[in-house]
């Protein structure tokens, strides 16, 4: 049974203003924290100079002060989400189980979040707060003592006789809404999970969802359902899959996943990181303030293209189907493997200098000096200086006299000295052991027919090899499906700076990356700790696994792995989702759309009309006129996103790009490949049957389109509609 108690004064709103005075004090706490941290701050930063040990210290505190700062920083959000009052006969349980998560020292004397004292109610919040005796006025939402307040249920109720959930609005509390799981049971009306769980605080819940979106993804830290605090709360070893349809929450909750990791495993991830994947840099500025609204700075928001630690490279653009299918297959790995040992090779004739004495070394020389430093299994361009070493031994070994002066012996040195830098042995040299870039490996190895055909005809057909053909005169541009290869060449050719490594990796839209890119984002795993999230429903990329079993095969043998779903959907309205039903049943059929916990809804509006440009603008300029629309999304194939953005700016639409502030403005046209993942209020779907004509995935990029609105979805076309798509 659940209650709600809302604003209108009445004699009902006194356990409200109770409520907002607590809320009140909790941020006096935190105020005071702030200030005591800040203090802290400022005293250190006084004392410079002192010794070694002083210095070092001081570097620690200082560190300490500024993580906890981060913390302390929540700026508008709601400080407070909610209340757990435990029955008598949980207290010390309840303790007890709070007793093993400590967060870092709390600057203010107190050990942990968790609380210690006789207290049997526990508001739960954004971050742990304290009072001046050190007594908790908020515990963290990732603190054991917490977790029921995300998973009791009726039928388990963890110790927890009322949970209280808070609607506010910064300090501003709006409603409370009270659940007894004593007496709580499961009726047609609730929104229950794949486990039978009932939806908690489905009006909090409501509330929350109705709220606009922005350019950027909220946090669901006061929402957050059974099912998703499962897989927050998971263990930090091995591979976790989590499978989950249009709306589930599935991005938001692996970047909660993070938060609890680097709150649960400070050490060691606060030394070796979390590294956030993202599929572009649109999709990375729309998630990277959710760490941070947290009080989390521990963790890296990154594109494949900045991994590569290459800025000199331009990225920009996708190759079409057939050339990304070659260049994410696997093989590869074998190919750029081959390649790079292809460029150790012995000379092509005896190699002599005409010098006192004359030096020589012949191709036999060469030869059994590149299996030597081979054995060596270096880095190649590493092994660049193993060459030089035994080249110049050999030379200084056919001297006549080596002690002719003994204080400047006539060694290895002394020849490189001598004629390192002739023309001559500067070619010899290079034609052994070139030292090469990234970037001048793969130019030469795609624009040269020898090189390319000797590394890859063991792999590839012949028509394979021609697609990924270049000419060395043009400029290169790389492009998305380059990235893996260059690194994959780094990788083996060895660079300045090792590639770092991080402790937890997430990968967001896993269903859309090729073995070659799993291969890059796998190598920046330390140890195998990996969250992966996507739909297999939304796999619109060529070279996208069928199965999360097939994408887990290419992992290292060693690594566990395992699979988590998400079964109910938050964002996408239940109009919407019947709209798309019957194409999830042609796509995935053995996958089932979320429950849509937002069961009323405007359902899909389509429109036909030859001028599909002039009907493009008069949606959007009545999406314009409702006060409600914070963002409208125009969704087109990849080839019209010109056309449409010149059509909008024509009507005197201002309107944005991928490449030119998407989601900043209220009206952004969008492809496929840049919306997926993002939820927009409107969506306005352009031209269906363009988008499945795209791409051998077509209806997949069609689902993802159609899936992006979480108030209203419009349809507009000129083409009959796809045979899966109701008009």
């Amino acid at each position: 049974m659940s209650s709600s108690i809302h604003i209108p004064q009445t004699a009902s709103t006194t356990e409200l203003e109770q409520e907002q005075a607590y809320i009140d004090y909790a941020f006096e706490c935190l105020e005071a924290s702030k200030g005591v941290a800040t203090h802290l701050r400022e005293t250190v930063e006084s004392k410079k100079g002192g010794t070694h040990q002083a210095r070092y210290e001081r570097d620690v505190i200082e560190g300490q002060v500024a993580r906890r700062l981060v913390k302390l920083e929540i700026g508008d959000r709601s400080l407070c989400f909610g209340r757990l009052d435990m029955e008598e006969s949980a207290q010390d349980a309840s303790v007890r189980a709070s007793a093993p998560a400590m967060d870092e020292p709390a600057l203010d004397g107190s050990a942990s979040d968790s609380p210690t004292h006789d207290k049997l109610t526990y508001y739960v919040g954004r971050v742990g707060v304290w009072d001046a005796e050190h007594n908790p006025v908020v515990v963290d939402w990732r603190a054991p003592i917490s977790a029921p307040f995300y998973r009791a249920t009726g039928r388990d109720p963890q110790g927890v006789h009322r949970r209280r959930h808070f609607a506010s609005m910064g300090r501003q509390l709006l409603r409370i809404e009270d659940e007894y799981l004593s007496e709580l049971d499961v009726s047609d009306q609730d929104v229950v999970d794949s486990a039978g769980r009932t939806i908690r605080g489905i009006g909090t819940v409501r509330e929350f969802l109705a709220q606009s979106r922005t350019g950027q993804l909220g946090d669901i830290v006061a929402t957050i359902q059974a099912e998703q605090d499962e897989i927050i709360r998971s263990k930090l070893p091995g591979v976790l899959v989590v499978q989950g349809g249009p709306g589930t929450g599935k991005t938001v909750v692996a970047l909660h996943r993070a938060a609890y990791l680097l709150y649960t495993h400070r050490f060691p991830l606060e030394q070796q990181g979390v590294l956030i994947i993202a599929p572009n840099r649109l999709f990375a500025n729309y998630i990277e303030v959710v760490l941070p609204s947290l009080g989390e700075a521990g963790a890296v928001v990154s594109t494949p293209a900045e991994m590569l630690n290459l800025p000199e490279l331009v990225v920009k653009g996708f190759d079409d189907e057939a050339k990304a299918r070659i260049k994410g297959d696997r093989r590869m790995v074998r190919l750029i493997r081959k390649a790079v040992r292809d460029r150790q090779r012995p000379l092509k004739s005896d190699f002599s200098i005409d010098y006192w004495p004359e030096f020589s070394f012949t191709v036999e020389d060469s030869r059994q000096l590149i299996e030597k430093v081979r054995c060596q299994r270096l880095a190649h361009n590493a092994a660049r200086h193993q060459i030089e070493e035994g080249f110049f031994s050999a030379l200084a070994a056919q001297a006549p006299d080596r002690t002719v002066d003994p204080d400047y012996p006539f060694d290895a040195n002394a020849v490189k000295e001598e004629i390192g830098e002739t023309p001559e042995v500067r070619r010899a040299l290079e034609w052994m052991w070139p030292t090469l870039t990234p970037a001048q490996f793969l130019k030469d190895l795609f624009g040269t027919d020898s090189l390319l055909y000797s590394a890859g005809r063991k792999f590839f057909s012949v028509t394979e090899l021609e697609l990924v053909k270049i000419s060395r005169e043009e400029k290169k541009t790389w492009t998305i499906e380059d990235v893996p290869l260059l690194d994959e060449a780094q990788y083996w050719l060895g660079g300045s700076s090792p590639i770092r490594t991080y402790g937890h990796v997430v990968i967001d839209e896993a269903q859309d990356i090729s073995p070659m890119q799993l291969r890059m984002f796998s190598r920046r795993s330390r140890n195998g700790s990996m969250t992966l999230v996507g739909d297999m429903a939304q796999a619109t990329s060529p070279m996208s696994p069928r199965s999360w079993a097939e994408l887990l095969g290419s992992l290292p043998k060693k690594w566990t792995s395992r699979v988590a779903e998400l079964s109910v959907g938050y964002r996408l309205p239940a109009p919407i989702c019947s709209y798309v039903s019957d194409l999830l049943e042609d796509i995935a059929p053995q996958l089932k759309l979320p429950v849509a916990v937002q069961r009323e809804g405007t359902p899909p509006k389509v429109t036909q009309s030859a001028d599909l440009w002039g009907e493009v603008v008069k949606a959007v300029e009545a999406e314009l006129l409702l006060e409600s629309v914070e963002t409208v999304a125009v969704i087109v194939a990849d080839a019209q996103m010109e056309e449409c953005a010149e059509a909008l700016k024509a009507a005197g639409i201002d309107c944005a790009t991928p490449y030119s502030g998407a989601l900043m403005k209220k009206v952004s046209v969008l492809s496929v490949r840049f919306i997926k993942g993002i939820e927009v209020d409107v969506g306005i779907v352009v031209e269906p049957q363009a988008i499945v004509e795209q791409s051998s995935r077509g209806l997949q990029s069609l689902y993802v389109a159609l899936t992006r609105a979480i108030r209203r979805l419009l349809v507009v076309h000129a083409k009959p509609l796809p045979a899966k798509v109701s008009a």
